[in-house]
């Protein structure tokens, strides 16, 4: 039998689905959004608090201090700040559905839970919609061999083609 290298794009197996995750977080961040199926909500902003967790598959770099090999807090508010800066929504679902596509665009990200809250539209209540979605599963494992294999144990060249 001869070796090869695979090599392999991020790639959860099935039975890898009781993995634990670790998990980031931004809580009770509030932001002026436009939002509202009503006339009087259409003519001005409203604040809504965003709570999201997101489950990230642990890092292989776990002694790294580097904030390149993590998912960061960053990745989370710059998606809420995206999709409230393209325009007026209507729904808080939709608002939701929107924030989670954006978290889950890192395929580091396995899933995400978000609670959007209305904290202006009735008096001493908010009025939220919460939400969990997750990465959706790879059809296939995308491992595949690469062209040259290990060399043999009695193969002393370095080029390592065969």
């Amino acid at each position: 039998m001869n070796p090869k290298i695979l090599a392999a794009r991020f790639y959860v197996p099935a039975g890898r689905a009781n993995l634990v995750l670790d998990k980031i977080s931004v809580r009770g961040l509030v932001l002026d959004c436009n939002i509202g199926v009503f006339e009087e909500e259409k003519l001005r902003t409203q604040r809504v608090r965003f709570n999201v967790e997101v489950s990230v598959y642990p890092t292989p770099h776990t002694k790294s201090d580097n904030v390149e090999h993590i998912v960061n807090y960053d990745m989370i508010v710059e998606g809420i700040r995206r999709v409230i800066s393209e325009g007026h929504i209507n729904l808080l679902e939709t608002l939701a559905e929107r924030v989670a596509e954006e978290c889950l665009a890192d395929r580091r990200a396995a899933k995400v839970h978000i609670l959007v809250e209305k904290l202006d539209r009735l008096e001493g209540a908010s009025l939220g919609v919460e939400i969990e979605r997750a990465q959706p599963a790879a059809d296939f494992p995308n491992v595949y061999a690469l062209p040259w294999t290990l060399p043999k144990s009695s193969d002393t060249s370095a080029s390592g083609k065969g």
